[in-house]
């Protein structure tokens, strides 16, 4: 850890000016690309782990026919892929816990709020207070759902959705240690809303994070608890 680097809740504190050092120094930075891309129907399953194996089989494509209003039959392919979540919460009102991790999609490090993927049959709310304690340490008392059908992410592709939350902690913060998954490859720090807000103005943060974000925001200004306008 960074000499003289402030922590809050066994986090590094951090700002614009100096997160790129903090998640660098803790090893999180843009991968070198050793291959070029396969089609995954062509990987042979035996290099596969048992994870990749089950995410291979599961993002599967479909086809489903649809009647235009016009009256003309549309024949629509789409990737079933599994829902999500993110969670914004404010500790002291002023701080965000928020994940930076290499995303191979892109190829590039982003940005983003706690969360991830539902179990099969699991709740929203669950996932969403299980991803975060695993991914922060933090113990949430409750969440508040900003949606009860989830955002579509790609949706012309791809099926899934994304379900946004507020969490709300208790008073004292309840911590537990970190539970990462083996693909996980994530550094998380607390950050400003200010700043928060600035990376989401660079780009540089997963759009169903900065969606949540702004569902948050308009809550929590109804709710009082913002004393700033930030619309």
């Amino acid at each position: 850890m960074a000499k003289g680097l402030q922590t809050r809740y066994g986090l590094p504190l951090v700002g614009v000016d100096n997160i790129w050092e903090i998640i660098q120094s803790s090893g999180i930075a843009n991968w070198k690309t050793v291959t070029s891309p396969v089609a995954v129907e062509d990987y042979p399953e035996v290099n596969l782990t048992n994870q990749e194996i089950e995410i291979k089989r599961k993002f599967q494509m479909e086809v489903s026919k649809f009647l235009s209003p016009s009256g003309k039959v549309f024949k629509g392919f789409r990737f079933i892929g599994g829902n999500g979540t993110r969670v914004l919460t404010l500790l002291d009102r002023e701080f965000i816990p928020i994940c930076a991790e290499f995303q191979h999609g892109c190829g590039e490090v982003l940005f983003d709020l706690p969360g991830g993927s539902l179990d099969t049959g699991e709740d929203p709310a669950d996932c969403a207070k299980r991803e975060f304690k695993e991914e922060t340490g933090i113990i949430l008392k409750n969440v508040i759902s900003l949606g009860p059908a989830g955002m579509p992410i790609a949706a012309r592709r791809i099926s899934s959705r994304n379900f946004s939350f507020i969490g709300i902690v208790s008073n004292p913060v309840v911590l537990e240690r970190q539970k990462l998954d083996a693909d996980e490859h994530l550094k998380v720090v607390l950050i400003s809303l200010d700043d928060w807000l600035k990376l989401i103005d660079r780009e540089i943060v997963q759009s169903y994070s900065a969606s949540t974000t702004l569902l948050a925001l308009r809550r929590l200004q109804g709710m009082g608890v913002l004393k700033r306008n930030y619309a």
